[in-house]
């Protein structure tokens, strides 16, 4: 069964507890429980001789952990329709001084070949409707 949970972290937060609302759904017959959650446990923590000096130390943990625990994700890119409509369609009418902006540069070869394909194909299909 799925629930509706809400906590937030402000209102719902006491030391380590947090008050979780919990429900079916967010129709009227469906109460609302409030559940106590405490958080017992964090990385780091274990390197600290009591929990309270691991919860003062909180913010150096967390820097020191960065690299380790956090990857740098890669950004998809423009979709290659977009990246055509902004080269033929806006850079035109863009100032001159914005034309060298990564976001206006001439898409290769390819990338146009397969958007033109597109929309040619797209045209045919349109017209046998």
């Amino acid at each position: 069964v799925n629930h509706i949970c809400s906590a937030t972290h402000q209102e719902s937060r006491v030391k380590n507890k947090f008050v979780v609302d919990i429900r079916r759904s967010d129709l009227p017959e469906h109460e609302v429980d409030a559940h106590d959650a405490i958080k017992r446990n964090f990385e780091g923590k274990q390197d600290y001789p009591t929990f309270a000096d691991a919860v003062n130390n909180r913010k150096k943990i967390m820097k020191d952990l960065e690299g380790k625990l956090l990857k740098m994700l890669t950004p998809p890119g423009i979709n290659i329709y977009k990246q055509v409509e902004l080269y033929l369609k806006y850079k035109p009418l863009i100032p001159q001084e914005f034309w060298t902006d990564p976001l206006y540069k001439k898409p290769l070869k390819h990338i146009v070949d397969a958007v033109k394909k597109e929309k040619k194909d797209r045209k045919v299909f349109r017209e046998d409707l």
